[in-house]
């Protein structure tokens, strides 16, 4: 894998959880079996443990597949998952989970987040584009470039160093009626709802529902841009939500001011709020983890926070450009290890 970030050990920092940025890629183009080869992004993570006292990360992915088109004018784009167990040295590729070219994500199914369902199953959701030209009417869903939020249901199993992946993808949006500059789901469960966090340019919104599914749910506004003191001032993406046990929450926004949107970025930042509610947030401290106007760090493009042994650590999984196209790395606290890595499913 190609060395392309220093360990920093001087980023940003807000009280005692300071990140670094660990050196080299964790996932590169080139380690995919499938698709273009030229990009790989939008890790969400997960641990899973089999039989046998063995532990796998999980990270789930977006990779183009096809160029862009009349049709589908941002490129295909499809979901895969890659893996480490406790005895590689490196992500081994398991495929594509979601590929373009059916139903609802004819074009595009990219900006995956998962949270797990129980010990072998995982919910993995992600954000669909449409060939409006090509689909049919139906009840399902509308013919719109923008449907909504998918949904796939991943059983996994291990046996003889080899991950065997299950997909089961609905057929039709588990959240619809959404604006076209949307994306970056991600969701955790606790006290008996799934609470969403998604992006719609320029804030961020979250829904709650006691299922799976978001048909019906209302989403409302939980962050605005402008909301953080110093940072943020024009655009919220790519929220992380991280649920702490009972009553306790934690929202880590990327947050953009941009010259000209959407072709220059001035600055790009990583920041932290807490609730006990989910509907008031308080910035933690009102200074960014990091921030590509200081020079301290990249371009931070998705974003999975991720906490461990017992939400004492963390790490941010994220993409950065590299030659053009992402590359998948890792920001974490002193003390994470992932095989200590909590679950987003809190009682």
């Amino acid at each position: 894998m190609t060395l392309f970030l220093m360990a920093t050990a001087g980023a940003l920092a807000q009280g005692a959880a300071d990140f670094s940025i660990q050196p080299g890629a964790l996932l590169e183009p080139s380690d995919l079996t499938w698709g273009l080869n030229t990009t790989v992004g939008s890790p969400a993570v997960a641990r899973y443990n089999p039989s046998g006292n063995r532990q796998i990360l999980l990270m789930f992915y977006e990779t183009q597949t096809a160029a862009a088109s009349k049709a589908c004018p941002a490129g295909e784009w499809g979901v895969g998952l890659a893996y480490l167990t406790n005895n590689s040295l490196a992500f081994a590729d398991a495929g594509a989970i979601v590929s373009p070219g059916s139903s609802f994500y004819t074009c595009v199914a990219a900006h995956p987040a998962v949270v797990q369902l129980d010990a072998d199953t995982f919910l993995v959701y992600f954000k669909a584009e449409l060939d409006e030209s090509t689909c049919t009417k139906n009840a399902n869903f509308d013919c719109v470039r923008y449907p909504g939020i998918g949904r796939v249901v991943v059983d996994v199993s291990f046996s003889s160093n080899t991950l065997t992946v299950t997909p089961n993808i609905d057929s039709s949006p588990v959240l619809e009626d959404v604006a076209q500059n949307m994306g970056y789901p991600s969701v955790m469960f606790e006290d008996g709802e799934y609470h969403m966090v998604y992006a719609e340019y320029p804030d961020l919104y979250l829904m709650s529902s006691p299922f799976s599914a978001f048909t019906g749910a209302t989403p409302s506004v939980t962050l605005s841009a402008g909301a953080p003191a110093t940072w943020g001032d024009d655009e919220l993406f790519s929220a992380s939500i991280l649920c702490e046990g009972t009553g306790a929450y934690k929202l880590y926004p990327g947050g953009r001011i941009w010259n000209t949107a959407p072709t220059f970025i001035l600055d790009q930042s990583v920041g932290l709020f807490e609730s006990t509610d989910l509907s008031t947030w308080s910035e933690t401290n009102k200074l960014p983890y990091f921030s590509t106007q200081q020079n301290y760090d990249p371009e931070f493009r998705h974003m999975d926070v991720i906490s461990a042994n017992s939400y004492a650590d963390y790490a941010i999984y994220f993409s950065s450009p590299v030659g053009g196209g992402n590359s998948i790395f890792r920001a974490e606290t002193n003390s994470y290890n992932w095989r200590q890595m909590d679950n987003k499913r809190c009682p």
